[in-house]
């Protein structure tokens, strides 16, 4: 996450695979989602670029969430089931 304070300008989901091989990360969707400043849902999910041993999409909110709430991100791959969120608490 890249901001200051409640503001949050960039976020990085990354999904990464754990085991070694010469396969790479392809069809990950990440999936970034938290509470904005007026107490709106931010909900964004986007579709990662091929990578080697992870794939990562960048989200662009660029305002403000609610102090002390999670902004989230999660991520899988295919018709499979998310897998549990990673968070940050967003603190003024």
């Amino acid at each position: 996450m890249y901001g200051d304070g409640l503001y949050v300008d960039r976020v990085s989901g990354e999904l990464e695979k754990v085991a070694r091989g010469p396969e790479g990360v392809c069809g990950a969707e990440i999936h970034v989602f938290g509470r904005l400043a007026n107490g709106a849902e931010y909900s964004r999910v986007g579709v990662a670029q091929c990578g080697l041993n992870a794939a990562y999409v960048d989200f662009y909110p660029r305002t403000n969430f609610q102090d002390g709430s999670l902004l989230c991100a999660r991520g899988r791959i295919g018709a499979t089931d998310w897998n549990d969120p990673a968070y940050i608490t967003i603190k003024a």
